[in-house]
């Protein structure tokens, strides 16, 4: 079976200052992995590298088995495969709605599908009142 993910002699540099240097890594699937190490050790950076959110310096990145070459349509179809929950609770700019319809927009769907989608998550989580609001509004708790 193929890895999720592939690094072979990454870095990642922001300006002149190198944060990341993984000469090999290898992710095979169907297992939880944890990323442990000090603040500043590159754990997230790296980790928004496989998810292709950063690109890399150097070196070369695979995801399922492909090289990435950074191409839109590349990552696009990738990304569409992935999805990366972070401690800290993002919001995009917008309503409730928009950011409960985005990740299923990016993935194609449209119309009806999503309304009715998005509006039974909602419900589920008793959150039917807030679908206007704008969703950067509540708190993280």
């Amino acid at each position: 079976m193929q890895p999720l993910f592939r690094l072979h002699e990454v870095t990642k540099s922001f300006g002149a200052r190198e944060v990341l240097n993984v000469p090999e890594l290898t992710i095979p699937g169907k297992e939880i992995y944890a990323m442990l190490g000090p603040n500043g050790c590159g754990k997230t950076t790296i980790l928004r590298i496989l998810a292709l959110l950063h690109r890399n310096s150097a070196g070369r990145v695979e995801v399922l088995g492909e090289g990435v070459d950074w191409g839109k349509d590349q990552l696009l179809r990738l990304r569409r495969q992935m999805a990366m929950v972070t401690q800290t609770a993002f919001m995009f700019e917008g309503t409730v709605f928009y950011n409960v319809a985005y990740g299923m927009k990016v993935r194609g769907q449209r119309g009806k599908e999503v309304k009715q989608r998005v509006e039974e998550a909602l419900e589920l989580v008793g959150m039917t009142p807030f679908l206007k609001q704008d969703a950067r509004g509540f708190s993280g708790g």
